[in-house]
């Protein structure tokens, strides 16, 4: 399993000891290769908190979480992008139209 370890008070943001531990799933893909599910970013309402300086440290435990690796590596989230307009709107089909995308988010 992955465990993501928040213990930044400035950015705590789950509820629970002082230091909760969220596990997710992990996939194996060989011995020095693992997929990791990140956790949402929802409050206990359900609603999205702000990602902007949100992150964890992410760990592998291989016991429920009871102990976690030695060593780990950051995971950060970002905040989605939102498109506020397209340009052009049309092209033909054979492709090749430079298209415009302007928004929040998009660096």
């Amino acid at each position: 399993m992955c465990a993501f370890k928040q213990e930044d008070k400035t950015n705590f943001y789950l509820e629970g000891g002082a230091d909760p531990v969220v596990l997710t799933n992990a996939s194996i893909v060989n011995s020095t290769f693992v997929y990791c599910d990140s956790p949402s970013l929802l409050n206990k309402q359900g609603y999205a908190i702000e990602a902007d300086n949100a992150w964890f440290d992410v760990y592998i435990t291989l016991d429920g979480g009871t102990q976690l690796s030695d060593s780990n590596g950051r995971f950060e989230y970002y905040s989605d992008p939102f498109i506020n307009d397209i340009s052009p709107a049309l092209g033909p089909k054979t492709g090749g139209t430079i298209v415009t995308v302007n928004g929040t988010g998009l660096d």
